[in-house]
């Protein structure tokens, strides 16, 4: 490390004071928490657009609510905000719809508040750029709340928007590489897990009801039933929905499977079921199910049973339900890889024996490598 000096006169050199630490959007160099008062219902317009880095995409709040919605950041220890910036609309001009600055509502006025300070800002509609709001705090949360709109030229379009927000400040460790923030809707704070005992409120169970949490949004349950659920040997039916944390309530249809477990003279299907979440390669969220069949017989005159199997299905979690996006069926003592580091699925690749069958992530489901 080389020192600066200063020479004064004839005096002995005196060493310079440090250089101060740079300033950098805190969203993209150290974890930090988004959160939005609400978001519009177009699945094409998502929160994570107002941290995207991209000046053509925004944050769209839910129609309807424009004074009084409010974007709010969490700045964890170790940084100090010296300023918030965030563009006062949607600042793309779409060679369809039109420019889309002036034909949204466009923020006039803000309320910035950490803690005890509060800074009120009057912005200028007529700036498309980022315009810098002036805030010094160390770490916790900052709200931005509108206090005042200009509507914009179509009058139907009643949604406050901001194309891009950044939070600046310094950090007493600089952090390298880039980090994208987590970005909620309506809260800072995770939505509450979801109990089993809520699970079975979803759908019907008389047997049990087994919640698994995948992210802040989506949690799955599996929901068991069976026509004797004291038998444990009886057939025992499993639906697994997958439920919004939010609401607390299922989205779209159930899936359906069905574990079999017989005991006593006879042929029948054992069936066992595993379902694990699984992150995957474009960072959704999704579950596995494994679905293990033994078909057997006790029967001198039925003949050998049916080989065993098991099916691997991959579900993706979406705004409608469960999305089925891969199944391969196996023999039991086959077994499924992720390419990456486990359990976040890029590639795939299924082992059976000595042969492995290989699959890649397309963006929305796996397909076979050629």
């Amino acid at each position: 490390m080389v020192s600066a000096w200063v020479v004064s006169g004839m005096n002995s050199p005196v060493r310079a004071d440090p250089a101060p630490p740079p300033q950098v959007n805190l969203l993209t160099k150290v974890s930090t928490v988004v959160a939005v008062s609400s978001t519009v219902a177009n699945k094409a317009i998502v929160p994570a657009h107002l941290v995207d880095g991209d000046p053509t995409t925004a944050w769209n709040s839910r129609t309807g609510q424009l004074v009084g919605a409010w974007l709010a950041v969490r700045i964890p220890a170790g940084a100090t905000v010296s300023s918030i910036k965030l563009t006062v609309g949607y600042t793309k001009q779409d060679p369809k719809l039109g420019d889309l600055f002036t034909e949204n509502p466009r923020i006039k006025r803000v309320r910035v508040t950490h803690g005890t300070t509060q800074v009120d800002k009057t912005l200028d509609i007529a700036n498309r750029k980022l315009q810098e709001i002036a805030i010094s705090g160390g770490s916790g949360d900052y709200r931005i709340e509108v206090l005042e709109v200009e509507p914009g030229t179509k009058k139907d379009w009643k949604e406050v928007c901001v194309s891009e927000l950044e939070v600046w400040g310094t950090l007493s460790t600089p952090a390298p590489g880039h980090v994208s923030p987590v970005v909620r809707v309506g809260s800072l704070d995770p939505p509450p897990p979801l109990t089993d005992e809520e699970c079975g409120q979803v759908g019907y169970a008389n047997v049990s009801s087994t919640a698994i949490v995948l992210d802040q949004r989506y949690a799955v349950c599996d929901l068991v039933s069976a026509t004797n659920p004291h038998d444990p040997f009886d057939t025992q039916n499993h639906d697994i929905a997958l439920v919004s944390l939010r609401t607390k309530q299922a989205i779209g249809e159930r899936v359906a499977t069905l574990e079999q477990k017989y005991e006593g003279r006879g042929s029948a299907t054992d069936t066992t079921l595993a379902i694990e979440s699984l992150i995957l390669g474009t960072n959704e969220v999704g579950i596995l199910v494994t679905l293990a069949s033994s078909p057997w017989s006790n029967l001198p005159d039925d003949g050998p049973p049916p080989p065993p199997s098991t099916t691997y299905t991959v579900y993706r979690a979406t705004a409608k339900g469960l999305v089925s996006i891969f199944e391969i069926r196996g023999a039991p003592g086959c077994s499924i890889a992720s390419g990456a580091t486990a359990p976040q699925l890029d590639d795939l690749d299924m082992t059976c024996e000595n042969a492995t069958k290989h699959f890649r992530w397309n963006g929305k489901r796996f397909v076979a490598k050629p």
